[in-house]
């Protein structure tokens, strides 16, 4: 917006220089107006002239560098400017055509730095300046808008330039609201930018700064003819301004002609500037001369006066003439600067970046390969003679000549081209292709000279395409796609051999050729007429062109331009080859071989893609050609997916069927091609990214390129396959497919190794291996491997992959895992993302790119990662792999690295390390353990593979040697002696696994039973060892979806009865239905011992053991409390419910869904025990009695009782427990997030949180906050566990499903009795009382959405119902709600929401759920800081005046009303009082004792603050003040100034009693409303820091708040009065509490009167109750009132029902009252607020 707004300053700019006031303009640009530096703290002003002084060398382009050249100085803008004040003249025309067009310019290719930086956020914000700059305030914003229509054209902006030069060349509309070419190039060229930068593009952001480079200069261009043409008549009639316009224009351009031809900018110089007379040229004609150069399209600039275009048909004359000339005859359609059609065209050499050519004779012969190409396609392939033709130009050449050593000169021949790519052994794309193709059936048949088909493989292709296709067009493509790509390729690695060794001629030679053959003679720049390689690529830009995504049909294709300034940069590098060994430079020149390579496919892709899409037209030829020509790239990147597209494409036809399946698979591989999909098909939104998952770890940051390491070793494997030892070692050396984050060099697999002993981190394995081993153990592996010997190359390429696999990848991955640890250990948030960055990393070296996303891997098996080795292994292992096929320990693996994820998060740093050390350690160790056992065995089977099998065993022994040799010296004596190669003893081996596998932490169960043939099974586990890892073996629920530290498979297979439950219904066998549901089938217990007890759980147990399991429990007594008035036994409601759905069961079955009783025993009674677990858990922790692992297995318990044994991840269809019904909610209500419903993401992560907090050692013991961080995870478990039933509940009122709605009515209805009264007893009428009436579907679901926030939900949880059914708008709780009127100024919720504990420890007290409301009271549940026993029990109350009153009257005890709660739930009272009486013992206490001290608290603390007269005081006092306010009223009186008849504190208190003493007015009481006028004017006060006033209010808020406790007493007096002595009647409690919260304020009045009240209201078991007769206590309040100053007895009101009041005189009559309130201050505070608020 600072740059947006320099249009202000150029626009007020032109307007004082309209009017002659040139100083004032001056100023202006010099000292600003509108722009406002945004990164200043202070407001700080920018100017114009700011904006060009602060570009720092990091700014600086070639375009601005032409200028500084050109004028020999900086400040030129400044310099024009300041002349021109001088002289009177006007500068706008500077401000547009030079000023802000280059601060553009500099802020775009500023751009490009910070992207190659990889600082995306600053590149952004960058191009947008350059953006703002360019267009001003709106005029971008509204680019395509008719809005644009209203703009003013007289906004001075470049963009306005653009507009009024439309005007003038464009002959077209060129109103505001019209988007011109031009403006759509504008448009897209910006867009593609910010893609660009969004996808770290940094070529594509250099690309689309070059095009805007050319697109400012348009509208310059066409100034400069126009002025040029007003000012020509030489004469009086001239505008003055129009000379001074010309001469800017000219300056504005006069550098960059003069970039092309000194002469053309001189010409233009005379003419405009020092206004000479140059004979025969003219402006136009000097512009001419450089315009082939410029590379700007014909239509930028358009037509001038005769409708002709100036520059399309115009052939620029030679560059190098002397003075211009203007043309004399219309020039030729297709201009040429050179006269050499065999030539490489110059344009190559000047336009853009231009490539310099050195080896000119060399590079032109071999480009007129091109016309060999040429004449082929010319000919008639239907002829049978030019079939012959065509065959002899192919096989001898017609062209290219080529001199050789002999110095005799030969032909190149397109056959020499394709067949001598097998002697470069400089390339390896051509090893990879070849190893990829090897066994294709098109090669295995073919012979060429005598070598095998795929040695020729270009050959092979394109002579099918002559022989056999006899299709000309079809032989051009196979010899661009195949043959010359490979000979660019092959030349350009030729080059990187050449400077290796310091041969810099022969290297820039070989770039010299690869650019001879990607270009081709006949070739213009921006063409798609020629026929190598760059015209291929510009015809393939067309395609995208067709499809929708256009860029100028003029333009360069964007592969080209990367290509070529590749190219030139290439060149530019092996002129640098001075060292013979690798440096930097080097490097670099790697980097930009196969950046090129990766341009290069972006055509093939583009072809591939096009006539793919057309196949059914005749295009099965060219589709497997460009199959060919880009898929085997992917067979060393993704083998499966090779697999899947050779079969598809290369094998046989492809059908338009599978075309699609193919398209969409292709978008997944990109990155193997090393392209993005965008650069493919444009900004396509159908797009698809790489996952950034790994075999189902999904990483927090992206570190694919950390991942793709595992592409590496496939490649290197190939090559060895082809005995390409040195290219191999390259890869292994310098790497190839991950580049690293700064994108300047490739992470190589030498690199990993090398950096292990990394001494700032302690990695105590591979410490472990170097003491055993040595550092150079790895290396040697590798190198002798690598290196041509006796060794077989089958050895060979296994050692290769088993030593990158168990040594590199294995100790990089652990290596990351440890320095997650050190970063943990710092304590900031930036070394928190690190350390998860790193933990990140480890996963994708421990897992890799090859598994692809799915939990199951890569079903290819193709990895080689260590997650790869576990899946190749436990197919061996007796119950060692999952039914999908992927490992039981790599689904272990990926729970503990999630759990390590969490550890993070929770700066548990030390438990990070420890869960490292024994958890993951051990599991990798287990599939380490597997290769040992199962390589050794194999080494008895005497056939060719003993000798690998032998090795490989060998090598994967090291880790584990390492491992045990700090364990145990001899036992690693006893492996290493029995798995070296040339002997194994398998016996001894394991025996000696087996010895030492307890000290490895590792679980023998894990390793598996391995079964040999002829022999007894293997296993490592003694018959002690096995039953103790069943007990402490965890499980794998759906696939891997939630892994569990604990065995709990039994409550899982729970899941089992439902299903069974399900078929028996459908079958109609309903006894065998009851049989499962009341005794169970599948699930079995067992005991801690791991014996099975014969019991099973059963579904029905779950609800009828409800009231033994649960009574103590806030969730089950919700439910209690909901239907106690509708069954005998409500606690067995979900049993009641399930029964009745079974047939002859009170006629609930409906035969249309035979399952409602399966669907109510999951939604009803599964959902409360899995509820129960929870509470359990926290209950458990909170007393200190998890020991253990105890509090980890109950969690474990959740998670299978939720997912269940059968489920599958994001499955809605199969699967029977609580995670498939939120599926299916989730699909219902559009909340699938990655293929998963939003709760069921939501809630297993939680459970992953809720375990790592019970994970730690004595975790509830030791740490204080564990029970309170755990109970804080499980209330918001519960909240989302209620997502699904709320869901199922609207669809099926949607469809008007009765006997579901009932289902999810008896399962949310409950929950909703926690909240607001009335709203739940509507509810509770209208879905289970009656039956549910579909016309009241619209307001039952809005009352429903009022109670989201209260069950912990937001209206995103719920989300929008899918089907054809509009729900009612659900609006989302404010953070600064209005509380019954009074609307705060702060968040206060979590102080309101008090209440809700209020309401619910009452209903806890109605179900004499003492434990539980003493746990609400305790430890809270709605507020996640603040609990009612805080409250009681805060020392801050001392700031109070009256605490010490009650502290007094109270026997001196601070906690006076801490200690009447906790007697009552403790069961502690001294006298027996009934139910009633201690459900009001501790409602009152909460509402009239601890509720009104905390708002005084509050009110107090507010004044204390606002006398610390600062800033930050006074948000803590306007804070404090919302805070009483919030503690006063609640969140269950809503936001009506009137309030509700749900509130339970202080507000709703005086509202319920205000009827009795006829105080209430339109709904409220009279107090309540007065109360809120004076909560207004307090804050108004504290606002202007008026403390007096301040004061003043809280102590009238205070005595306004006795008024309630005093009506309470007097009511009590009178209804207890004739109560008898012991009585049960509630009231005697409510007199109590009522007359002891205002009694210390009545002692400090007058004694003895206090002491009636007292007598006359105590609570005690020889009390008789009102002995006095209750006259005598409203006398003693009579006499009281009258001496407290501050409250008027007109306000307590006159108790009707017998006739009393306390206002001396005429009793009830308002008037009688002599007021002692103090209207002057409460007069003046009212209009202050007012006054305040207003402003």
């Amino acid at each position: 917006l600072t740059y947006a707004k320099s249009m202000r300053d150029v626009y007020q700019y032109n307007i004082l220089e309209k009017h002659g006031l040139f100083n004032e303009s001056y100023d202006l640009f010099l000292y600003g107006q509108n722009m406002v530096d945004s990164k200043s703290q202070d407001t700080v002003i920018v100017s114009i002239d700011d904006l060009l002084t602060e570009s720092n060398e990091s700014d600086k382009t070639p375009f601005i560098e032409a200028f500084v050249s050109y004028y020999g100085y900086n400040d030129y803008v400044e310099k024009w400017i300041g002349e021109n004040v001088d002289d009177k003249k006007r500068s706008t025309r500077i401000l547009q055509t030079v000023t802000t067009p280059h601060l553009a310019i500099r802020k775009f290719f500023g751009s490009i730095q910070y992207c190659k930086d990889n600082k995306k956020d600053e590149a952004l914000e960058s191009w947008m300046s350059g953006v703002a700059l360019l267009v001003g305030t709106y005029d971008y914003v509204y680019g395509k808008s008719d809005c644009k229509e209203n703009l003013s054209y007289y906004t001075a902006t470049w963009y306005e330039l653009l507009k009024e030069m439309c005007r003038q060349f464009i002959r077209e509309d060129c109103s505001m609201s019209t988007v011109t070419a031009l403006e759509e190039s504008l448009y897209d060229s910006i867009d593609k930018g910010i893609s660009s930068i969004q996808t770290s593009s940094c070529l594509f952001v250099e690309k689309s700064a070059e095009d805007l480079d050319k697109i400012i200069l348009a509208p310059i261009i066409q100034g400069t003819i126009y002025f040029a043409d007003l000012i020509s008549a030489n004469d009086s009639s001239v505008d003055p301004q129009s000379i001074v316009s010309s001469k800017t224009f000219a300056r504005a351009i006069l550098p960059v002609v003069d970039q092309y031809s000194s002469d053309a900018a001189n010409n233009i110089k005379k003419i405009l500037i020092t206004r000479e007379n140059v004979e025969n040229v003219s402006v136009l004609d000097a512009l001419r001369v450089v315009w082939p150069m410029m590379e700007i399209p014909c239509e930028f600039i358009g037509y001038f006066k005769n409708g002709q275009s100036l520059f399309c048909d115009i052939t620029a004359p030679p560059t190098n003439q002397g003075n211009v000339e203007a043309p004399t005859s219309t020039p030729t359609t297709q201009p040429s600067l050179s006269s050499h059609s065999d030539m490489i065209h110059s344009d190559f050499f000047t336009n853009g970046k231009p490539y310099n050519l050195t080896y000119y004779s060399i590079a032109h012969e071999r480009a007129k390969i091109a016309l060999d190409i040429r004449d082929i396609l010319v000919l008639d392939d239907g002829k049978e003679s030019d079939l012959v033709e065509a065959k002899n130009i192919y096989e001898n050449g017609k062209h290219s000549l080529l001199e050789n050593s002999e110095n005799s000169i030969n032909t190149i021949s397109l056959k020499i081209l394709g067949s001598e790519v097998d002697r470069e052994t400089f390339n390896p794309l051509y090893y990879l292709y070849r190893f990829a193709l090897r066994n294709k059936e098109i090669f295995t048949q073919f012979l060429s000279d005598h070598k095998n088909g795929v040695d020729v493989f270009p050959n092979v292709i394109v002579t099918q395409a002559l022989d056999i296709a006899k299709d000309f067009a079809l032989t051009h493509d196979s010899i661009v796609a195949i043959t010359i790509r490979m000979q660019v390729i092959s030349h350009l690695y030729r080059a990187l051999a050449y400077c290796k060794n310091a041969e810099t001629a022969e290297a820039e030679k070989a770039i010299d050729v690869a650019f001879a053959y990607y270009v081709g003679v006949s070739q213009r720049r921006r063409d798609d007429d020629g026929y190598l390689f760059y015209a291929f690529a510009q015809r393939a830009a067309k395609l995208l062109e067709s499809s929708g995504n256009k860029d100028n049909e003029n333009s360069e294709a964007p592969a080209n331009s990367i290509i070529l300034k590749l190219l030139s940069f290439a060149k530019d590098k092996a002129g640098k080859c001075v060292s013979d060994t690798v440096d930097q430079n080097w490097i670099n020149l790697r980097t930009d071989i196969n950046m090129i390579i990766s341009a290069m496919n972006l055509p093939l892709v583009q072809f591939f893609i096009h006539h793919l899409k057309h196949v059914e037209k005749g295009f099965q030829n060219f589709t497997e050609l460009y199959g060919l020509s880009i898929l085997p790239q992917i067979a060393t990147c993704n083998p499966s997916l090779y697999d899947f597209f050779t079969r598809s494409v290369i094998e046989k036809d492809v059908s338009s069927e599978i075309a699609e399946d193919i398209l969409t698979t292709l978008k997944t591989s990109y990155s193997c091609l090393g392209i993005a999909c965008f650069n493919v098909h444009g900004y396509d939104s159908s797009c698809v990214s790489f996952s950034g998952a790994y075999g189902g770890y999904v990483p927090s940051h992206n570190v694919d390129k950390y991942s793709f390491i595992d592409r590496d070793v496939l490649k290197i494997d190939a090559l060895m396959a082809e005995q390409a030892f040195d290219l191999a070692n390259d890869i292994y050396e310098y790497g190839y497919s991950s580049r690293t984050e700064e994108e300047q060099y490739y992470l190589s697999l030498k690199n990993l190794a090398e950096h292990l002993n990394d001494e700032s981190v302690i990695n105590k394995e591979y410490n472990a291996f170097i003491e055993y081993y040595n550092e150079s153990q790895i290396n040697n592996l590798i190198a002798d491997a690598l290196t041509e010997n006796d060794i077989s190359l089958e050895v060979k390429r296994e050692t290769l992959r088993r030593s990158f696999q168990v040594l590199v990848l294995y100790f990089t991955g652990i290596q990351f895992l440890h320095l997650s640890v050190r970063e943990c250990s710092e304590n900031s948030s930036e070394s928190t993302e690190t350390a998860l960055k790193n933990w990140d990393k480890a996963a994708a070296f421990l897992i890799g790119s090859l598994e692809g996303p799915d939990q199951s891997g890569d079903s290819g098996n193709n990895g080689i990662s260590m997650y790869a080795l576990s899946k190749e292994l436990c197919p061996y292992f007796e119950s060692a792999c999952t039914g999908s096929g992927n490992s039981k320990t790599n689904e272990f693996l990926l729970g503990s690295l999630q759990d390590g994820v969490e550890f993070i998060k929770l700066k548990e740093c030390t438990s990070l390390q420890n869960h490292i050390d024994s958890r993951i350690v051990p599991l990798l160790s287990v599939s380490l353990i597997q290769g040992i056992i199962h390589f050794a065995a194999q080494t008895s089977i005497s056939d060719s593979s003993q000798e690998i099998m032998k090795n490989t065993a060998y090598i994967v022994s090291h880790p584990i040697n390492a491992l045990v040799n700090s364990k145990s010296s001899k036992s690693v004596s006893i492996i290493k002696n029995n798995v070296s190669p040339p002997d194994v003893n398998f016996d001894a081996l394991t025996k000696g696994l087996s010895d030492v596998i307890d000290d490895l932490n590792v679980n023998c169960e894990n390793v598996g039973v391995y079964p040999r043939l002829n022999h007894p099974p293997v296993s490592l586990c003694s018959v002690e060892g096995a039953q103790k890892n069943k007990q402490s073996e965890g499980t794998s629920l759906s696939g891997g979806l939630y892994v569990t530290s604990t065995y709990v498979e039994d409550r899982a297979k729970i899941d089992i009865d439902v299903r069974d439950m399900i078929i028996s219904l459908q079958n109609g066998t309903y006894d065998l239905a009851r049989s499962i549901y009341f005794n169970g089938l599948h699930s079995q217990i067992w005991d801690s011992n791991g014996e099975n007890t014969g019991s099973k759980r059963s579904l029905a147990q779950f609800s009828l053991k409800a009231k033994e399991l649960m009574s103590e429990e806030p969730t089950f007594n919700f439910f209690r409390f909901t239907f106690k008035d509708i069954y005998p036994d409500p606690s067995t409601y979900g049993d009641i419910l399930v029964t009745s759905f079974f047939p002859g069961e009170n006629l609930l079955q409906h035969e249309s869904d035979p399952t409602l009783a399966a669907d109510a025993a999951v939604a009803l009674n599964l959902w409360a025990y899995v509820v129960h677990k929870l509470h359990q858990t926290v209950t458990d922790c909170t007393a200190m009695s998890l020991v253990d692992k105890d509090g980890v297995h109950a969690i474990d318990e959740v998670g299978a009782y939720w997912i269940g044994y059968s489920q599958q991840t994001g499955d809605s269809k199969n699967g029977y427990l609580l995670y498939r019904l939120a599926e299916k909610a989730g699909e219902m209500f559009g909340q699938e997030i990655n293929g998963q419903a939003k709760s069921n993401s939501n809630i297993l992560h939680l459970l992953k949180q809720a375990a790592i907090q019970l994970s730690f050692p004595n975790a509830c013991l030791n740490n204080p906050s564990t029970s309170k961080n755990l109970r804080h995870v499980v209330n918001k478990i519960i909240s989302q566990m209620t997502v699904p039933l709320i869901q199922h509940l609207i669809a099926n009122m949607v469809e008007n499903n009765q006997p579901q709605v009932m289902i999810y009515a008896h399962a949310v209805v409950p929950l909703t009795s926690s909240c607001s009264s009335s709203t739940f007893l509507y509810l509770k009428k209208n879905l289970i009382t009656n039956s549910f009436d579909n016309t009241k579907i619209n307001d039952i679901i809005r009352n429903l959405q009022t109670l989201y926030s209260c069950l912990g939900l937001k209206c995103e949880d719920i989300g929008i119902y899918k089907e054809n059914f509009q729900l009612p708008s659900c609006f989302p709780r404010e953070e600064k709600s209005p509380l019954a009127g009074y609307i705060p100024a702060s968040d206060v919720r979590e102080f309101a929401d008090i209440d809700l504990d209020v309401h619910q420890i009452d209903i806890m007290m109605q179900e004499r759920a003492f434990n539980a409301a003493k746990d609400i009271y305790m430890y809270g549940r709605n507020s996640i800081d603040l609990t009612l026993h805080q409250l009681a029990t805060a020392n801050e109350r001392s700031i109070v005046p009256s605490f010490p009153l009650y502290v007094s009257n109270f026997d001196d005890n601070e906690d006076y009303a801490n200690k009447i709660v906790l007697s009552v739930l403790n069961d502690g009272l001294t006298f027996t009082a009934s139910s009633k009486q201690k459900q009001v013992l501790v409602s009152l206490t909460l509402t009239c004792m601890i509720s009104f001290m905390a708002v005084s608290q509050k009110l107090y603390q507010s004044v204390f603050q606002c006398k610390d007269d600062s800033d930050k005081s006074l948000h803590s006092t306007i804070m404090l003040w919302d805070e009483a306010a919030a503690l006063m009223i609640g969140s269950l009186e809503g936001t009506d100034n009137s309030g509700s008849t749900d509130g339970v504190l202080l507000h709703g208190l005086s509202k319920q009693l205000c009827s009795y003493f006829t105080t209430c007015e339109y709904d409220n009481s009279k107090l309540n409303d007065k109360v809120r006028t004076l909560l207004y004017a307090g804050r108004a006060a504290s606002k202007i820091n008026d403390c007096v006033s301040l004061s003043e209010t809280a102590i009238e808020i205070e005595n306004h708040l006795l008024i309630p406790m005093i009506q309470g007493s007097l009511l009590s007096a009178v209804e207890n009065n004739l109560q008898a002595r012991e009585s049960l009647d509630e009231g005697l409690a409510k007199g109590y509490i009522y007359s002891e919260s205002i009694l210390p304020y009545l002692k400090a009045v007058d004694t003895t009167s206090s002491n009636v009240i007292k007598d006359n209201l105590e609570f005690t078991a020889s009390f008789q109750p009102v002995e006095d007769g209750y006259t005598s206590v409203f006398r003693a309040f009579e006499s009281i009132i009258d001496k407290m100053r501050r409250i008027d007895c007109k306000e307590i009101g006159f108790l009707a029902d017998v006739g009393l009041g306390l206002c001396p005189g005429i009793e009830g009559d308002p008037s009688s009252s002599n007021p002692t309130f103090s209207l002057t201050i409460v007069t003046f505070t009212i209009m202050l607020a007012f006054t305040i608020l207003a402003l």
